[in-house]
């Protein structure tokens, strides 16, 4: 069967948008209810999250593989595919070595589409052709029948990509997507489970809609017909509409209008909330008025449609902003607590120190033996609230870094969810910036001094996290540094101003050169600090790149310090110099 390339390519992100409800609805037996957006996403994870704690106390290898299943589910719900990837493996360690069973198909099968998505299609289709092994293994028709729909969706993409780049996969061809839909069919036919087979008809319609017309709408009023009888609302909707857009590509948008009152109507009977659907329903009703000629109509329809995206962003941010306020509420309330307790604790040390005292005072004639025994308690307090003293700053540091964590784990989750590449690479770059913070915080938590940061070590870890960030695992910098502890507040505006030119060499630099490399020189002269970044780079003309935002800050950074600072050859070897900064432990308490 040969098949035009122009309707292919208008059908892939349909294709393989069904595909994936394919996957999951089959091979996962996951719940038929849709996702919903904002807090509750993330209220499922936090839950999930405990289950697994609960799992990993109790031992049992079968039950922690599965809570990391689970999790990995979890993380796919909100977007965040590389978590989800570290979950699945977790899991696979634990099931692979037990042999074949269900779940180890489903964790294939979860893998498969991962790799799908990060388009790598060979590891993708290795990973989907052992899911549906290891379901055939274990006699399971009805995950079988998923599995072949995911590879249907390998085909379809691998065929695009031959037609977009020739030779790229030859092997992946349409009539092999077809056969493994007629594949799936068939197993639906004989499960003789309805609603199983309308849904295999509404993927085979929805594929043949784009180039069979007439066959497509045969298959997707099928799976209506079933649909309503099993009175299936999440599949009457989805035909419904897939049946409007058929017909809106035949020219008949009176038909059209029909599919979508049909839609409408199950949509309003049964308060069926599905935000995805409702905003497709008002972005067909808008093309159809428009066809009809009833503008007004139309611009009712299109401003429903902006406005339930609106409601979906908005519910989706205050769904993090949710779970802020509940993990701050929480924290709040234990350091209250805490508070409390500890004020009690004092106050009955003090009331049992004055005890003491009274009892003492009554020794008349032992003077020399109260003043001893008083000097003897005062010296074990002292020891007492010394102790103390560096407990709760050992404590303060370790909430720090945890809120450190906790900030950036929530914006690499928003990341997630943003589709403009822009706004993710400045979200990344702050991500960066709170990490040069973040270690900071780590040194001092792990340091005997509280006050002071040892370059040495400090340096190499700030720069080898922006080079990870960006990709650059392979490339060893080359190190000059001597052995300089420098106190906290310089520290931190040095380490902003290393990041900000790790950031730029990894945007602007490296990518230029062949064999990237990077020099970094960290040096004290008698009172002076001089650090030098070189990396060998095409440059710039700081001048004309004034008003960029990283050379602002990197500016900025350097008044802080009152260093001298400047670009050589022509920009790509950055140098500050300033003087250390000398304070004692007791001018700082001060």
């Amino acid at each position: 069967m040969s098949v035009p390339y122009h309707w292919v390519k208008r059908s892939f992100f349909v294709f393989i948008l069904i595909c994936s409800n394919g996957l999951l609805i089959y091979a996962q037996n996951i719940d038929k209810k849709p996702k919903m957006a904002g807090g509750f996403l993330y209220e499922r994870l936090l839950k999930t999250q405990k289950e697994y704690e609960e799992a990993m106390a109790t031992g049992d290898s079968l039950e922690v593989a599965e809570m990391c299943y689970r999790m990995g589910k979890r993380y796919v719900g909100i977007g965040d595919y590389k978590t989800a990837q570290k979950w699945f493996i977790r899991s696979l360690r634990i099931r692979e070595p037990l042999g074949p069973s269900v779940g180890l198909g489903k964790l294939y099968l979860f893998l498969g589409d991962y790799h799908l998505k990060q388009g790598h299609l060979k590891e993708g289709a290795v990973a989907i052709h052992k899911a549906v092994d290891n379901f055939k293994k274990t006699g399971t028709q009805h995950n079988v029948m998923g599995g072949y729909i995911a590879m249907a969706g390998v085909y379809q993409q691998g065929y695009l990509l031959d037609q977009k780049e020739p030779g790229r996969a030859p092997q992946y061809s349409i009539d092999s997507t077809l056969y493994y839909l007629q594949q799936a069919e068939n197993i639906a036919l004989s499960l003789k489970a309805p609603y199983d087979i309308a849904n295999v008809c509404f993927l085979k319609g929805s594929f043949f809609l784009q180039s069979d017309y007439q066959r497509g709408i045969t298959y997707l009023k099928k799976a209506n017909t079933i649909f309503l009888k099993e009175k299936v609302t999440f599949g009457i909707i989805n035909v419904s509409l897939a049946l409007a857009r058929g017909y809106l590509k035949l020219q008949q948008p009176r038909k059209a209008k029909i599919w979508l009152e049909q839609a409408s109507y199950v949509a309003d009977t049964a308060r069926f909330g599905d935000h995805q659907q409702l905003g497709e329903m008002y972005r067909i009703y808008s093309i159809v008025h428009q066809r009809l000629g009833s503008w007004k109509e139309a611009l009712k329809t299109h401003e429903k449609y902006h406005n339930l995206i609106a409601q979906t962003l908005i519910a989706e941010r205050e769904g993090a902003i949710a779970k802020i306020e509940i993990e701050y509420q929480t924290q709040q309330k234990e350091a209250q607590l805490k508070a409390q307790k500890q004020e009690l604790m004092l106050k009955t040390q003090d009331l049992n120190y004055q005890k003491k005292l009274i009892g003492i005072a009554i020794g008349i004639g032992l003077l020399t033996t109260i003043a001893s025994i008083i000097f003897y308690r005062f010296f074990r307090r002292y020891k007492f609230i010394s102790k103390q003293n560096e407990l709760l700053i050992k404590e303060q540091n370790h909430r720090v870094k945890n809120h450190f964590q906790e900030i950036t784990s929530m914006l690499t989750m928003q990341a997630g969810y943003l589709k403009d590449e822009g706004t993710r690479k400045a979200i990344t770059e702050v991500l960066l910036r709170m990490e040069a913070m973040a270690l900071l915080h780590q040194q001092l938590h792990n340091s005997e001094q509280q006050l002071d940061i040892d370059l040495a070590k400090f340096i190499p870890e700030l720069v080898e996290g922006g080079l990870r960030t960006y990709n650059y695992f392979q490339l060893k910098p080359t190190y000059h540094l001597d052995v300089i502890h420098l106190h906290i507040d310089q520290a931190l505006s040095l380490g902003l101003i290393i990041n900000e030119l790790i950031t730029n060499s990894c945007k602007y630099a490296f990518p230029t050169q062949l064999n990237p490399a990077l020099d970094i020189t960290c040096q004290q002269s008698r009172n002076t600090i001089i650090l030098k970044v070189d990396d060998h780079g095409p440059g710039f003309d700081p001048q004309i790149q004034r008003d960029s935002l990283g050379l602002k800050l990197i500016d900025a950074f350097a008044q802080a310090l009152k260093g001298q600072a400047n670009f050589k050859s022509p920009g790509n070897v950055y140098q500050l110099s300033f003087a250390k900064k000398n304070v004692s432990i007791v001018q700082y308490i001060d």
